[in-house]
């Protein structure tokens, strides 16, 4: 990731959770392959801690039936 120096803990901060980072692209990524209709997610931004991510503004579209 291109943010892998933020996410490894700066100016001596806590190293953040990049096991929850992958798991959320992955969700959204399985969410965009399934049968469920979406078009488009947007997550932004996605708040990284040291015990999870919070996604604190999301968009989805979906496709015409």
């Amino acid at each position: 990731l291109a943010v892998s120096g933020v996410l490894d803990g700066r100016r001596g901060g806590p190293r953040l959770d990049r096991d929850a980072v992958a798991r959320a692209v992955v969700a959204v990524s399985r969410a965009l392959l399934g049968d469920d209709g979406l078009a488009d997610v947007e997550v932004n931004p996605l708040l990284v801690g040291v015990d999870g991510v919070l996604a604190l503004d999301a968009w989805a579209t979906g496709v015409a039936p």
